[in-house]
């Protein structure tokens, strides 16, 4: 099976047998990435109401 699909790679494809897992690889961490940073943006406007009830816009410090 892996003899096939390295045949497979190398003579209908004409890519590295390596390719293929690493751009699933790369498609799942990419989904890990973004899925991550919505669930980091709803964690984040969580706790700035939880700071600042009574307020939708978080407030900002000025120097």
């Amino acid at each position: 099976m892996i003899q096939q699909l390295y045949m497979f790679d190398h003579n209908v494809l004409h890519i590295c047998f390596w390719t293929l897992p690493a751009i699933i690889v790369g498609v799942v961490m990419i989904v890990m990435a973004v899925v991550h940073n919505r669930n980091q943006k709803k964690r984040q406007k969580e706790f700035d109401e939880e700071m600042n009830p009574g307020s939708d816009a978080p407030k900002t410090v000025q120097a």
